[in-house]
């Protein structure tokens, strides 16, 4: 063997050491992260459904504190939920902001004020405004967050950084009811946090994305995203999301009608907020349980349910849960026909509503009082609060109430015989649904406006529109309501 061959043969072999060894640091260096990562999560989850957890931070924090001995003690603290010897470590090493970021998870009300000050003497620390802006919304302050947002420059931000503003992005795109944009968003959201590899993020966005897609009947991708959020918390061993994951599972499929499923998934969710004693989660788990029982017709235990979950939301003073537990009380009361109850439910979901800043919900605690004065047909009445709502939500042009507002009042106009002007805000609510691609709203859309044709005497265009309705019904899976259409059309056939 020549050197040159000696040469060659002791290069391949050095490369591979060194390659090894790098192999074995990265495998240490993500066990210690997640290790970490678990021990964390399970510290603070007893904070609340959301919490702030910053990845990046708590990755490098890893990093730099389970490389060595001397780092011991303040690692082992820090698993145990006392950060102090970590963030003066980090202080001491120069990593202000990772020690600032670090305290936000145990003290967050005190972390904001000083990551503002840092932001003002580094106002292109992109880590910074993210950190800030999630603490701004998670506290609910979401103009202060938005106002940080918009500072972020995306095209120099760490995927991280860029993960977190399309998934905060994607909460303005709900409040305005544009489905497309906030799905669009939420996906390039979770791409950035699955690419990072920072799995708590992704396992949130997945839970957001099946909510959008929940709401608009896509159940197949909805059970997806829910599934795959759950197999993330899983892994991260994080109790409150694995709950929250079932929890959406079954009102997926309460939604689809398959009750027995979601009454198993609801169950799990309870029992894993019970055994984290979070009575916040059990109290909307149990208006969840009252919302199946509503759907399944079975209001005795409906009623039964949404008393448990008011009292337990009374004991922990939670407005967002006392407030979904007034709008259920309102399905119930319209469900056992006590319009007066129903009225009254949904006006205490208003003022609740509007105290919490939960604009998409107080627009439905709205429609909901049109709806019980609609019954009662106390039809004037009903279309001051349907133009309320348009008036709103009128900025939104894609929000579905301004669609359901504009449904409802051709309903009522077409009661009174005003067949021109019910025609027009029919066709004005489809317009809206067709921009927001709602496809169940198209077809009682599509359906008024035939029935209507058919009530004026023009039946060829009645036909037309109630054979839109029938093929987008049967297209969609709604075989009762394709059959009720149906009735319509084989009559104009006849």
């Amino acid at each position: 063997m020549n050197n040159l061959q000696y040469i060659i043969f002791f290069s391949f072999f050095t490369a591979a050491g060194v390659y090894f060894w790098s192999f074995l640091r990265r495998l240490k260096q993500d066990y210690v992260s997640k290790v970490l990562s678990r021990s964390l999560l399970e510290n603070l989850s007893g904070k609340g459904a959301e919490i702030f957890f910053c990845e990046p931070v708590i990755r490098q924090t890893a990093s730099l504190l389970g490389k060595n001995k001397t780092t011991k003690k303040a690692f082992h603290n820090l698993l145990r939920g006392r950060p102090k010897s970590a963030e003066k470590y980090l202080l001491a090493h120069g990593r202000e902001l990772d020690a600032l970021i670090l305290s936000a998870h145990f003290a967050p009300e005190k972390a904001a004020p000083r990551l503002e000050k840092y932001i003002k003497k580094h106002p292109d620390s992109q880590q910074a405004l993210c950190a800030l802006a999630e603490l701004y919304f998670l506290s609910g302050q979401k103009d202060a967050g938005r106002r940080v947002l918009d500072c972020i420059r995306l095209p120099k931000a760490p995927l991280y950084v860029k993960g977190a503003y399309w998934y905060w992005q994607t909460g303005f795109y709900l409040k305005e009811g544009d489905m497309q944009s906030a799905s669009q968003a939420c996906s390039q959201a979770a791409k950035y946090f699955i690419k990072g590899r920072y799995f708590y993020a992704a396992a949130r966005a997945y839970l957001l994305m099946g909510t959008i897609y929940r709401v608009c009947f896509v159940d197949d991708v909805a059970s997806f995203m829910f599934r795959g959020a759950l197999d993330l918390f899983r892994q991260l061993k994080y109790i409150p999301g694995q709950a929250a994951a079932y929890g959406s599972l079954g009102m997926l499929n309460a939604a689809s009608e398959h009750f027995d499923e979601a009454e198993a998934y609801f169950r799990q969710a309870e029992e894993l907020f019970s055994g984290e004693n979070m009575p916040g989660g059990q109290a909307e788990i149990i208006n969840q349980l009252g919302l199946l029982n509503i759907l399944r017709g079975d209001y005795a235990a409906a009623q039964k349910h949404l008393k448990a979950a008011r009292a337990k939301h009374k004991e922990n003073a939670c407005l967002p849960g006392l407030a979904f537990n007034a709008e259920l009380f309102s399905y119930w009361a319209a469900a056992v026909n006590d319009d007066k109850a129903c009225l009254r439910y949904a006006r205490k979901a208003e003022r609740l509503y509007s105290e919490t800043g939960n604009e998409t919900a107080y627009l439905e605690s709205l429609y909901l009082q049109a709806e019980a004065l609609f019954r009662q047909q106390q039809d004037e009445k009903a279309e001051e609060i349907l133009r309320r709502i348009i008036s709103y939500a009128g900025t939104h042009t894609t929000a579905f109430h301004v669609a359901n507002a504009y449904s409802l009042l051709g309903l009522s106009f077409m009661r009174r015989g005003e067949l021109s002007r019910a025609k027009g805000l029919f066709q004005q609510s489809l317009e809206q649904e067709q921009k927001n691609d709602r496809w169940i709203g198209q077809v009682c859309d599509y359906a008024n406006i035939g029935l209507l044709e058919l009530r004026s005497g023009k039946n060829e265009q009645a036909q037309t529109h109630l054979q839109a309705a029938y093929e987008l019904a049967q297209a969609l899976g709604d075989t009762d309501l394709a059959e009720k259409i149906k009735v319509n059309l084989d009559k104009l056939k006849s």
